[in-house]
């Protein structure tokens, strides 16, 4: 692999591992939604350390042209995190409705309270 090229692949690596712990830090992403970026970037950076490695994770895999198993990966990690934000969404979705379906309740009680307040006051 070209120096250059392994040397920009790594930067830009490095600042997405730290663009997304500096998100971390200042609370603007979660834990929980970090790990998935965090993870699909070390492999990366692995990956690119460890050339020979890959090369023959490659020739393992039979492909033609080694950036389709980086793109293939990323994929696959891309995949993951949507998964991930498609259960949380989904998990929000509900307990949205249940809150709303509780605040309907509610006003409903209070609304009775206060006819039966306005009733027993002019009576």
């Amino acid at each position: 692999m070209n120096p250059l090229h392994l040397k920009i692949g790594l930067l830009l690596l490095a600042a997405l591992l730290l663009g997304v712990l500096e998100l971390v830090r200042r609370r603007l992403l979660s834990e929980k939604y970090s790990l998935l970026w965090l993870a699909s970037a070390a492999v990366m950076i692995l990956l690119l350390l460890f050339y020979g490695v890959f090369m023959k994770l490659v020739g393992l895999l039979k492909i033609q042209n080694p950036p389709t198993l980086l793109f293939v990966i990323s994929f696959f990690f891309l995949m993951a995190i949507v998964l991930q934000y498609s259960l949380a969404i989904s998990k929000l979705s509900d307990r949205t409705r249940l809150l709303a379906q509780k605040v309907a309740i509610l006003e409903e009680r209070l609304a009775d309270l206060k006819g039966t307040a306005e009733g027993g006051s002019k009576a």
